[in-house]
């Protein structure tokens, strides 16, 4: 193979989490296993969606795959020796085909792949066989995605040294000083199910600010006025601790993820925190071992309601960087908080110990964040020797 193609204008709904597994990993994973280093060219003909998937992954795919957002008239794909076509836009795909001239296709093999199977050839483009896309997954399906996505060397998501610096420069500017750590708290998601209570959300807060040394890092992405409501919450005093990154685009908001000062990214099972475990997973294996730190990554989840029992943080956080604070009842039903090793792997299983994330209490989450991050415990107890003096 000298070159290849892949069509996905991603009409699909738009998440972070989404566009990082089956966007950045699955269609790398694809290309690497059918092509290697083979030139590629990924070709997203949405206009909505394609500045995000390029802001998000520019440079993530390697030095000989490009983007490109180009109308498929405007392709000649008898330049192409693969064409490789997500499940979403084959039925574009077949119609292009069927009023296309036999030639542009001649030399062209054209298969389509989604994060179920392996790349499937289209032997007849008059033939095509749906049933295969809707399929329900086989064991050895489920064992194969399961192995793919032990490897980490698909999620990786590149941040370069300039852009570092740049977050580093921004946050200095903010009133950061370089002897202080930053928590960046992600207090959104795209359900609320996924949410702490605003108590339990309120307390970590001002928990994190009675400690010397830290300062808090908030998104606002559409600029709702987050400074403002933050102010109001928790006073002048406290506010003077927070720093509220208003409207910059997801790009930026990823470089301020991968500070040098971020001690921890703190959050619900959302796209943020794929995007910082995507970071993170590059930078370990860019930055020489001596001099890498790894920040504390931390999802909190529980029984997700909207999702019924289809629901399991394996699927989105194993084999990750990430942490996982699991909401769960025991044996004598208390509340308790277990480790994504810890939990049933069927998801039927799952779902009967599993509880609403609102039902995860200040006090077991603190527990989970000083056990995974000791300099948390260190400065509780410089602060509790403090008092007592």
């Amino acid at each position: 193979l000298s070159r290849v193609l892949v069509l996905d204008d991603h009409y699909r709904k738009f998440y972070l989490g989404d566009a990082c597994f089956w966007f950045l990993y699955n269609t790398r994973r694809t290309i690497h296993s059918v092509s290697g280093d083979t030139a590629c060219r990924i070709n997203c003909a949405n206009s909505k969606v394609f500045p995000l998937l390029t802001e998000m992954f520019r440079g993530s795919f390697g030095n000989n795959t490009v983007f490109n957002n180009t109308d498929w008239e405007e392709i000649d794909f008898s330049e192409y020796d693969l064409v490789l076509c997500h499940p979403d836009s084959i039925l574009k795909l077949l119609a292009f085909m069927d009023r296309s001239p036999e030639k542009l296709f001649a030399n062209t093999s054209v298969y389509y792949y989604n994060h179920m199977t392996e790349p499937r050839q289209v032997s007849d483009r008059h033939r095509w066989n749906y049933s295969m896309l809707i399929r329900e997954k086989p064991d050895d399906a489920a064992a194969r995605q399961r192995e793919r996505l032990l490897q980490t060397k698909h999620k990786a998501i590149v941040i370069t040294t300039e852009e570092r610096r740049w977050a580093d420069a921004w946050m200095l500017e903010q009133g950061v000083q370089e002897n202080e750590k930053v928590v960046v708290i992600v207090d959104s998601a795209s359900s609320p199910d996924k949410l702490l209570s605003e108590e339990v959300l309120s307390q970590m807060v001002r928990w994190w600010l009675s400690m010397p040394g830290y300062k808090l890092l908030f998104f606002d992405e559409k600029r709702t006025g987050k400074k403002a409501r933050l102010c109001n919450s928790f006073g002048v005093d406290l506010f003077s601790k927070m720093v509220v990154a208003e409207g910059f685009g997801i790009r930026k908001d990823m470089l301020l993820m991968a500070g040098n000062q971020v001690a921890a990214v703190i959050g619900p099972c959302t796209g943020l925190l794929h995007l910082a475990n995507g970071i993170y997973s590059y930078l370990k294996s860019a930055e020489p071992r001596e001099t890498f730190r790894m920040p504390l990554l931390l999802v909190y989840t529980g029984r997700l309601k909207f999702l019924g029992n289809g629901y399991h943080p394996n699927e989105w956080w194993l084999a990750t960087a990430v942490k996982c604070a699991i909401i769960c009842k025991d044996t004598s039903g208390k509340k308790c908080i277990k480790k994504i090793t810890q939990v049933p792997r069927d998801k039927d299983s799952y779902a009967k110990i599993a509880l609403p994330v609102s039902e995860i209490s200040f006090e077991l989450l603190r527990g989970f964040i000083e056990q995974h991050l000791p300099d948390a415990v260190q400065a509780r107890e410089r602060l509790e020797y403090a008092g007592t003096g």
